[in-house]
């Protein structure tokens, strides 16, 4: 019989793995890439006519200044900034984020004792102890280093693969969620953080 309980003492290091597994894919996903380069060209057109309407009264300016070249470099480049900058920013800084939650969530100083059965994921820490139904979860992602459960685009429960003791019980897990109908999106995208 195949234990159905893992426990881990959650690291710093943990909640930065985690956490940029996290940031990085929802920065990456399709809609997220589109409202960003929707809003950055949105942005940049309202600017654009505000400068228009301030020095110029004739439409046929308004063309001849859409013809120059660097109307559309620095709309690629906006584009750019929004859509590869900023997310490479955020794993960047993200390290502090996540080192200085860990520092509040008490929680997380004790060991965490995670199980699942019955239909149910349960964590234990310390004091507390949460009972979710796989129900509950909308998808699952395995990165390199730990199983992101969501609740919501932005709400997740992680395990870290350490502290499961095989192959076997890793891929129990992965059975209850799957019988659960739990959506699977770790194959939706390479996981790019494989070398951190």
């Amino acid at each position: 019989m195949i234990s159905q309980q893992v426990s881990f003492q959650p690291t710093a290091a943990d909640l930065v793995h985690v956490y940029r597994c996290q940031s990085w894919h929802s920065a990456m996903r399709l809609k997220t890439l589109l409202i960003r380069m929707g809003v950055t060209t949105l942005a940049g057109a309202i600017g654009f006519f505000i400068a228009w309407g301030a020095n110029h009264d004739s439409f046929a300016i308004l063309l001849a200044m859409f013809a120059r070249r660097e109307l559309w470099i620095a709309w690629l480049l906006s584009m750019v900034f929004v859509t590869i900058l900023l997310p490479i920013i955020n794993q960047a800084i993200m390290p502090i984020y996540a080192r200085r939650f860990f520092k509040q969530m008490k929680s997380f100083h004790a060991p965490l004792h995670v199980s699942w059965s019955g239909g149910n994921y349960i964590v234990e820490s310390g004091d507390s102890r949460a009972v979710i139904p796989f129900a509950n979860f909308h998808y699952w992602r395995e990165c390199r280093r730990a199983f992101l459960l969501y609740q919501s685009d932005r709400l997740f429960n992680f395990v870290m693969k350490r502290a499961f003791a095989s192959e076997d019980q890793l891929a129990s897990l992965r059975a209850e969620l799957k019988s659960y109908s739990v959506h699977d999106v770790s194959k939706r995208r390479p996981d790019c953080w494989h070398l951190i």
